[in-house]
This record gives structure tokens, C-alpha cells and sequence, in this order.
């Protein structure tokens, strides 16, 4: 391999490795998230939003409702607005069909529960703690990215469920 391949495949390792860490206001995999988390939920998503993300439409909302539609009803979405004037998201939501809960953080709160700035990140969670994070801006594909994590969480926890369910039943009388 000759000198300006081996700088080229260094170069490229460089940059992959850049694009891979997660950046320094994002919450990393195995954190507990601080807010707006169902702990019982053995899959959610939460995608946090600031005015200045949905009201120049750099939002990830095409790609939300494809995760949705994929994910189906089990999953609870979230979106955690750090901002003012949460109706004026909420409508934005139902413009883009978007089924999500709400909840609305002041800027001094989120800096304060998450210890960082806020950042337009789009977060899967399982049982309240960071399972995976992407952008929660621009072009992205969370289904692609998380779909089998959600089917094997949402599997494990029916099967987990069901198996319970037996168990306490085999101790009723008829």
C-alpha cells in the first residue's frame, strides 16, 4: 500500500470514528433519562425538540412517522419541547401526524435535569434508560437504526408478560 493510500484510509478511519462519537450534549447509552421517561415502557422514544428545530423545519418528522407506523401502538412517543409556547408544537405535531405526549421543560430546567445544553436529539429508551441516540434533526432513519431493537424489546417484554401470566394461573382453582 503505497503513502497516500495509507493517508487516505487514515483520513477515513479519522472521520468515521468523529462521526460515530456521540456529541458532548447528548446523553450517552446507559444513562437513566432525568424526565419524561415511562419506566415500565420496555421501548419508548423520546425526541427532544427546541422551537428554533421545528420552526426552521430542520425536524426529523417524516422519518418519526415512519418509526411510528413501523413500531405501532406499544411504543410510546415523546417529545420533550424545550421552549415556550408548547400549543404552537402541538400543533406542528398534528400537522406532521405525529402521536406523541408532550412535556414541556423551560431551558434553565432541561440544563439542570440533563446537566448539558438541549440538543435536538431523538432518544430510545428501555425502562427509562438511554438504549440508543440519534439526531433528532435532518435526515435520519431511526426505523432502520432501531426497528429490530423495538421488536425484540416489545417481543421480550409480551413474551415475559404471557409467562407471568402462566405462571400465575397455574395456582387458581377452577
Amino acid at each position: 500500500m503505497g503513502a497516500r493510500a495509507a493517508q487516505a484510509l487514515t483520513a477515513a478511519a479519522l472521520f468515521l470514528a468523529a462521526c460515530a462519537r456521540l456529541p458532548d450534549d447528548a446523553l450517552a447509552p446507559g444513562a437513566r433519562f432525568p424526565v419524561a421517561a415511562v419506566a415500565d415502557a420496555p421501548a419508548q422514544v423520546v425526541w427532544v425538540v427546541r422551537p428554533e428545530d421545528y420552526l426552521t423545519c430542520q425536524t426529523a418528522a417524516g422519518e418519526i412517522r415512519e418509526l411510528q407506523r413501523q413500531a405501532g401502538p406499544r411504543v410510546p412517543f415523546t417529545v420533550l419541547y424545550v421552549g415556550p409556547h408548547g400549543s404552537w408544537l402541538e400543533q406542528f405535531l398534528a400537522r406532521q401526524r405525529i402521536r406523541a405526549t408532550v412535556t414541556v421543560i423551560g431551558d434553565d430546567a432541561f440544563r439542570r435535569a440533563f446537566r448539558r445544553a438541549p440538543g435536538p436529539w431523538l432518544y430510545l429508551l428501555r425502562r427509562g434508560v438511554v438504549r440508543g441516540v440519534l439526531p433528532g434533526a435532518g435526515y435520519l432513519r431511526p426505523a432502520q437504526s432501531w426497528g429490530e431493537m423495538i421488536r425484540a424489546d416489545t417481543r421480550d417484554d409480551t413474551v415475559r408478560a404471557a409467562g407471568a401470566a402462566a405462571h400465575s394461573s397455574e395456582g387458581a382453582q377452577p
